[in-house]
């Protein structure tokens, strides 16, 4: 079985990887995708949870609710 990462180090990998104003797809809690940007490096809420503070999006969300968006991405679908 595989070990799961620590919160400490999944957040150390997204923010070594996504700069301040990263393009990301948000999973809202109604399930529907919102893009928007990084408005914050990812960071530990209550000790236990990778949260990550989003540009128009009231509130942190989980990071596991982020995806980040390369550049080719935006490239191929007309966002970029």
């Amino acid at each position: 079985m595989a070990k799961q990462k620590s919160p400490q180090k999944i957040i150390d990998d997204w923010n070594r990887n996504n700069p301040l104003g990263t393009v990301v797809d948000l999973i809202l809690d109604n399930g529907k995708v919102k893009r928007t940007k990084t408005r914050s490096m990812a960071e530990l809420l209550s000790g236990y949870r990778p949260v990550i503070w989003l540009d128009g999006v009231t509130g942190c969300y989980a990071l596991e609710r982020v995806k980040a968006i390369s550049k080719k991405e935006l490239a191929t679908d007309g966002h970029g």
